[in-house]
């Protein structure tokens, strides 16, 4: 991916087919577990875990596609039905997401969505492709979240399919919205003051909805300070998740911090070459403050650290800057191409946000993709055509927009 010749369009095409496939793979898995005579194998204790083996891989899976399936959605150049089916699938992503039941994929997803609120150029489509796909999403919360009590409790296929329509519902919607919307993006053209304007306003209306729903929770969860400081001693007490209500609400509690603190003190041991790859698990038992037996410690960062120690983590660093130094600097790119390549990149910093607290790493089904849009994004095969760098963004609201 870093070294192949790219023929123009291969990174949308690619981009695309990745999101729109892992869009039908997620819907298919849920319509799977509704018609198996055993729904619950899908899920671990409630939350659905396929087709990765293990939710919060699945989330990732899910999340991590996302987003380029949201950046191709929201832009001009491509035929309105290939935008609308590109927001389907980013609704049908998003919503299987809550299935999965991950709290770390709650925190991950806010913190990547403002990262490429930031980098990506026509921030107000964004917006509205977010909103759309989210608010879709929202609507069909009640059903998604009722999934998990039900089958951590008996292996029932009802919630299941009701959460499938509700999945087939929201993204037959979105979709449909999506094309409309892309035919009129065709047809209204904005001179470039105002569409920088309009752009400013959709980030501002975005920056108030987020500071009133802050303000409402603020107000509706009895004290949230308190609520906070439990979260934290849950996490640091390796405290076992409530099991009523939903999973994402039921605090932090987990033995993460555990599995943490055995691998930091392994470091410190051994700061120079760390303990080796994969060696973790045998220092966790004889250390450990729990009953569980983790190959991981949970963290790409932490295994890094303490499993290579210094060298490997300078040599990590050393390959992250390298990696966005060529993203920064790789010429060639088309408005639509610097597009589709920032909605990969971004979906592999998700998988490296998400990745700070999980084991996502030793899964190659999320690990190559990510590793694969950092390496095309910084392939220099591309013909030149602007000499400027993929985040250079002038010519998506300057003269070049009308073939954005």
């Amino acid at each position: 991916f870093a070294l192949m010749p790219v023929p123009r369009g291969l990174a949308v095409a690619l981009l695309g087919l990745f999101s729109t496939g892992t869009g039908l793979i997620a819907l298919a898995t849920v319509a799977r577990a509704q018609a198996s005579e055993d729904p619950a194998s899908f899920f671990v204790d409630g939350r659905l875990a396929e087709p990765a083996g293990y939710p919060n891989a699945a989330a990732a899976l899910f999340l991590a596609s996302y987003w380029p399936a949201l950046a191709l959605a929201g832009r001009r150049g491509l035929p309105p039905l290939l935008r609308g089916v590109l927001t389907a699938a980013a609704t049908a992503l998003l919503g299987t997401a809550v299935l999965c039941q991950s709290r770390g994929s709650v925190v991950a997803f806010l913190l990547v969505c403002l990262l490429q609120l930031a980098l990506l150029p026509g921030r107000g489509r964004s917006i509205a492709t977010l909103a759309l796909t989210g608010g879709a999403v929202a609507a069909t919360l009640p059903l998604l979240l009722d999934v998990y009590p039900a089958l951590a409790e008996e292996s029932v296929a009802a919630p299941v399919r009701s959460a499938l329509l509700a999945l087939l519902a929201a993204t037959a919607a979105t979709g449909l919205a999506g094309w409309l919307l892309a035919r009129l993006d065709e047809r209204v053209e904005i001179a470039d003051a105002r569409a920088r304007r309009l752009d400013r306003l959709a980030v501002a209306a975005a920056a108030v909805a987020v500071l009133g729903a802050l303000v409402w929770t603020a107000t509706v969860v009895e004290a949230p300070l308190e609520r906070v400081t439990a979260a934290w001693d849950g996490f640091a007490g390796n405290q076992e998740p409530s099991r009523s209500g939903s999973h994402l609400t039921s605090g932090l509690g987990s033995n993460r911090h555990d599995f943490w603190r055995v691998a930091l003190h392994s470091f410190s041991e051994r700061p120079l070459t760390g303990i080796g790859i994969d060696n973790f698990a045998a220092e966790y038992v004889r250390d450990r403050r729990s009953d569980e037996e983790p190959l991981h410690p949970h963290s790409l960062e932490v295994r890094v650290l303490s499993q290579t120690g210094v060298v490997g983590s300078a040599l990590f660093v050393l390959f992250l800057g390298a990696a966005a130094w060529a993203c920064l600097r790789a010429r060639g790119r088309r408005p639509l191409e610097r597009v589709a390549l920032l909605g990969g990149v971004t979906g592999t910093t998700y998988w490296l946000v998400h990745g700070s607290v999980d084991w996502l790493w030793e899964f190659p089904g999320l690990t190559a993709p990510a590793l694969a849009w950092i390496g095309l994004a910084g392939n220099g095969t591309f013909a030149p055509a602007d000499p400027r760098g993929i985040l250079a963004s002038r010519s998506l609201v300057g003269p070049a927009r009308a073939t954005e």
